[in-house]
């Protein structure tokens, strides 16, 4: 009935949210704020564009209970290059959050893509 509807709704917004880096982007970085991560990811919605640390936990815990992983797993892999590149993870994936973080989720991000589930 409706419920059905309605989840078959929101489960495909997961395509409209998916984001990749551009070629031109990556094939100039200084011509814009977005900070480069290898895998595609899955942004917030409406004005955000890009993607941001604390809505990124709550993005990877949706797509783990629809079964996307791999997904997930590319978003936990972005914020690891994130680690490796910044040393930390900032706010949001641009220039202009490289001077802040929010609350450290990372952990229980890991743990949940590698037990596939929700923490």
């Amino acid at each position: 009935g409706e419920v059905r509807k309605w989840a078959r709704s929101l489960n495909s917004m997961w395509s409209q949210l998916g984001r990749t880096i551009a070629p031109s982007v990556r094939e100039s970085p200084g011509r814009s704020t977005l900070l480069l991560v290898p895998n595609p990811l899955i942004v917030p919605g409406g004005r955000f564009r890009e993607g941001y640390y604390w809505d990124s936990y709550w993005i990877i815990l949706g797509l783990l209970s629809v079964g996307m992983r791999d997904t997930a797993r590319g978003m936990v892999d972005n914020m690891l290059h994130c680690v490796k590149t910044y040393g930390f993870v900032p706010n949001g994936l641009r220039t202009y959050y490289l001077n802040r973080s929010q609350p450290p989720l990372l952990t229980q991000m890991v743990s949940a893509v590698a037990h596939g589930s929700s923490p």
